[in-house]
């Protein structure tokens, strides 16, 4: 694969805008850079970059968020997390581009929608609503590497306080980057190449990392979600209409 300097461009980029969202709202990378990266790299590069960088930077981080950690159980949701990741990436090397852009930008409008009105309902936890969620996530997770939008509504749902649903939904996610890394490997989308991807992209990854976090120490929940959702917004529509013109 030739990594040249426009291809590295947009996908810093993307990393760049996702890895602050990420670190800001505890969600977000997944579904902010997925859509950027294919713009420039097949479904399977793709996938594999988002869920190593979400896997790396999060398992760096896991000891400050822990500590915020709600304490309830969520077995049942690991549980069918687990099971669904696997089904879903059976079917990621059917998509062609085109497929996956479009299917991308779709689920990230839906999920927009679904915070904007997240604000309108709670609800609280149950098992059922547990495997509920955690079968979809697994689906979302294995097919496009973004099993955040079930999570991220399920999770600001039940849980009111914004340390507690970060630190909740940034412990869901690096289990589901996990998850992903297990099932890309044995898919055989792990290459050299996404390899050399990760190692040029992770420095950006760091100081949007460091940067998100910064912004949440300082303004904590006050304006996180407006912006957050204004971005995903942007580059939804982006992606469906580059999927559609693809088609």
């Amino acid at each position: 694969m030739n990594l040249s300097f426009d291809l590295m461009l947009t996908i810093w980029a993307g990393v760049a805008v996702a890895s602050v969202l990420r670190a800001f709202t505890g969600f977000g990378f997944a579904l902010a850079a997925v859509p950027i990266f294919i713009w420039v790299l097949p479904p399977s590069l793709a996938v594999v970059l988002s869920a190593s960088l979400v896997f790396a930077t999060s398992s760096l981080r896991f000891g400050a968020f822990k500590k915020a950690l709600p304490k309830r159980k969520i077995s049942g949701l690991l549980v069918t997390l687990v099971v669904f990741s696997s089904v879903g990436v059976v079917f990621l090397s059917s998509l062609e581009r085109s497929q996956f852009q479009l299917l991308a930008g779709v689920i990230l409008l839906i999920a927009c929608l679904l915070l904007v009105f997240s604000r309108r309902f709670s609800f609280s936890g149950s098992t059922f609503k547990d495997l509920f969620t955690g079968s979809a996530a697994g689906l979302l997770n294995g097919l496009l590497s973004m099993p955040g939008p079930p999570l991220i509504v399920y999770v600001l749902a039940t849980e009111k306080d914004p340390a507690q649903s970060r630190a909740l939904l940034m412990t869901l996610l690096l289990v589901s980057a996990a998850l992903a890394l297990v099932n890309f490997t044995w898919m055989g989308f792990v290459t050299i190449d996404s390899l050399w991807l990760f190692l040029l992209a992770w420095p950006v990854m760091l100081l949007g990392d460091r940067l998100g976090n910064h912004w949440f120490a300082s303004y904590g929940s006050q304006q996180y979600r407006r912006v957050a959702i204004g971005v995903l917004v942007l580059i939804a529509l982006s992606s469906v209409a580059s999927g559609i013109g693809r088609l």
